[in-house]
Order: structure tokens, then C-alpha cells, then sequence
């Protein structure tokens, strides 16, 4: 059996290099896009979240002002500014739990996307209306409260952990529903309510009517 040794042209050695290397630039762009992508999904709930926390302020600064202006119509002599504000957040969970159903909440919303630990700090702490006094006490409640809160989540199996779980120091925790499947008709509701789907229960109707059986006649 004769075997064809002729040599490979050199034009065909050169386009296969540089095929290899347009496809390694491909592959190193395509992961860099994807790193970039993720990060603009992330920038985007976080501005919808700082429209809604700018919301939420503009309604706050209107509901003190006009107090301001009527203890000023009562007695121009009373200053407001001298109210030392309300900045109180412990029990504002709600009935008991209702902080990990807020956290799957949120997970449902976006999912199958994920979320890091600050983004969804920082999204509990404008739907529960939290404050701290101090940068100290914020991130023991990430740590203590949301982050066992998490970690019975992921033991449930409702929650997806998706670095180790023991992070190394600037390491960022990212999140995701583990099975981004609705259960139940519950669940179907929750999910268009979210989804901003105004949804009407269908009428029960009643049995269809039995046909009767054919007779014969003779």
C-alpha cells in the first residue's frame, strides 16, 4: 500500500495557524463578553433597584415635609429639624420566615440569572426598609441573618450556591433557584403576579350531561 508523503504547503500551514489563533481569540473574547454580560444584567437590577429606593425617598421627603409644614402652621416657632428621626430596623421581617421567603422571592424574579450576596443585600434592605447605624452592624446582619438564611435555603434545596463555601477573602457569594420550575397553582400565581400578569380565576363548569343510551325499537 502506497502511502502519499507529499509535504503540507506552506500557505496551508499558515492558514491553519492562523485559523488556531482566530480561534483562540474567539474563545477569549466570547468569555470576557459573557464575564461582561453577567455584569451588565447585574448593573441593571441594580438600577432598577436604585429607582425604586429614589422612589421610595422622593415619598419619604414629601410625607415629612408637609408634617413639617403643618407643626410650622401650628406654631412658627417649632422647629423640626430638632426631631431626632426614627432609624429603628430589628423585627421588620415580618411573621416568622418571611426573610427567606423574601430572599426566594427575589431569586424567582430573576431567575435562572444569578445574584451576589451584596446585590441581594442591598435589595432586602430596601424592601424591608432596613437601616443600620453603623457599616459594622449592616454586615453582621449579611453575614448572620442573610447568610443563614441562605445556608438553610441551600440545605432545603431551594437555593443553588455557586462558589465554595468557604470563600476566600474579596470573594464575592453568588446565588440561584436551584430548579427554576413553578410548583402548584401557588406558585403559578406567584410567579405572574411577579411577572406583572393580572390573572383571573377560570369558573368552575359543571359535568357535562350523559348521553343516553340508544334504545331499540323492534
Amino acid at each position: 500500500m502506497a502511502i502519499d508523503m507529499r509535504k503540507t504547503p506552506s500557505y496551508l500551514k499558515g492558514l491553519a495557524e492562523t485559523r488556531a489563533r482566530a480561534d483562540g481569540e474567539v474563545l477569549r473574547l466570547k468569555a470576557l463578553y459573557d464575564e461582561l454580560d453577567e455584569k451588565l444584567a447585574e448593573a441593571r437590577r441594580i438600577q432598577a433597584l436604585l429607582d425604586d429606593v429614589a422612589r421610595k425617598m422622593g415619598e419619604a421627603v414629601s410625607r415629612r415635609d408637609a408634617c413639617d409644614k403643618l407643626i410650622r402652621d401650628f406654631d412658627d416657632r417649632l422647629d423640626p429639624n430638632l426631631i431626632a428621626p426614627i432609624r429603628a430596623w430589628k423585627n421588620r421581617y415580618g411573621k416568622r420566615g418571611e426573610l427567606k421567603t423574601a430572599i426566594e422571592r427575589i431569586l424567582q424574579k430573576i431567575a435562572p440569572s444569578e445574584i451576589t450576596t451584596p446585590e441581594l443585600c442591598l435589595t432586602l434592605i430596601a424592601e424591608f426598609a432596613l437601616d443600620f447605624s453603623t457599616k459594622t452592624e449592616r454586615q453582621k446582619w449579611a453575614h448572620n441573618s442573610v447568610g443563614n438564611a441562605l445556608k438553610d435555603l441551600v440545605e432545603a434545596g431551594i437555593v443553588e450556591r455557586l462558589h465554595e463555601p468557604v470563600a476566600r477573602a474579596g470573594k464575592i457569594g453568588r446565588w440561584r433557584l436551584k430548579d427554576h420550575t413553578i410548583a402548584g397553582t401557588a406558585g403559578l400565581l406567584e410567579a405572574a403576579t411577579a411577572s406583572g400578569l393580572t390573572v383571573s380565576q377560570a369558573k368552575r363548569r359543571g359535568r357535562p350531561a350523559k348521553l343516553k343510551e340508544p334504545t331499540l325499537t323492534a
